[in-house]
């Protein structure tokens, strides 16, 4: 199901009676047992309530093979916080204290993070951890269909992505000199911060022109210069993948397949659902 953007009044109110749902901590950590699984992570457990050194839940990530050579331990700790109240640096530090090299570490809470505790988080490669705040929090119970229930609304415009490709890029191609051109976002496009160009839409670009304007999914991104190959564009992509999940803070890449459109003054990715 697609759901629509929420603003942020909205998802405020939403925050805070996800907040409120939990008595005390330990019925939160209880609630994030099942949230891990769902998000992919395996023989999670809620340590004890007491001398966990920190550390509310454990689980484990397997590679390609299920062995213990080919898996990645995750310490989690969970903080119930007002979703105005930020996690301190203090915490991140603390809980990189106990992991181990080749550990990572997830902090969830249903409040948010200053900024020394986000710089912290990804501050040292060998025990990287995830913040997971309050937004993100719900954002991704939306996502996995957790805790929430949606009114049908009849789309047009969705239900003729459904049967008519052409339908399914930018404003239904209005005045596009060229559409539907599908590329993958590579995970090396991802490492690099870059995207890829078609070669159908470079083949249009005027060649003695260098700055172009970029739209991402719905997001501007004026004055991106191409590369001197005229085979990329880098500007702003990195705020970009993470937005939309394709670079997590964990430092891993989520390729996609992108729908590129040109209108003349404006080139459009999208990403396809």
């Amino acid at each position: 199901m697609n759901i629509k953007n929420l603003d942020k009044e909205k998802k405020k109110e939403i925050l805070t009676e996800f907040y409120n749902n939990f008595e005390n901590g330990f019925e939160f950590e209880e609630f994030l047992k099942p949230f891990l699984e769902k998000m992919g992570l395996e023989e999670v457990r809620v340590t004890k309530k007491t001398n966990d050194g920190g550390v509310d839940l454990e689980c484990v990530r397997y590679g390609i093979v299920e062995t213990s050579g080919d898996s990645v331990k995750y310490k989690v700790q969970a903080k119930r916080y007002k979703p105005s109240k930020p996690v301190q640096v203090e915490v991140v530090d603390r809980h990189r204290g106990i992991m181990k090299n080749g550990e990572r570490g997830i902090i969830i809470t249903t409040g948010k993070f200053s900024k020394p505790a986000i710089r912290s988080a990804i501050s040292e490669i060998e025990r990287p951890i995830l913040l997971i705040d309050g937004e993100a929090l719900i954002d991704i119970c939306i996502e996995k269909n957790i805790g929430f229930t949606y009114e049908p609304i009849f789309d047009k415009s969705e239900l003729l992505k459904f049967y008519k490709q052409e339908y399914a890029t930018v404003e239904e191609n209005v005045n596009m000199i060229v559409s539907n051109i599908e590329k993958d976002i590579t995970a090396n496009d991802i490492r690099a911060r870059i995207i890829s160009i078609p070669r159908t839409i470079l083949d249009i670009l005027p060649p003695d022109e260098e700055i172009f304007n970029l739209n991402f999914n719905g997001n501007e991104i004026n004055n991106v210069k191409i590369s001197s190959d005229r085979r990329f564009f880098s500007k702003g992509l990195s705020d970009m993948y993470r937005q939309y999940g394709l670079l997590t803070e964990d430092g891993e890449y989520h390729p996609a397949r992108a729908i590129w459109s040109c209108d003349g003054s404006c080139i459009y990715v999208e990403l396809k659902k």
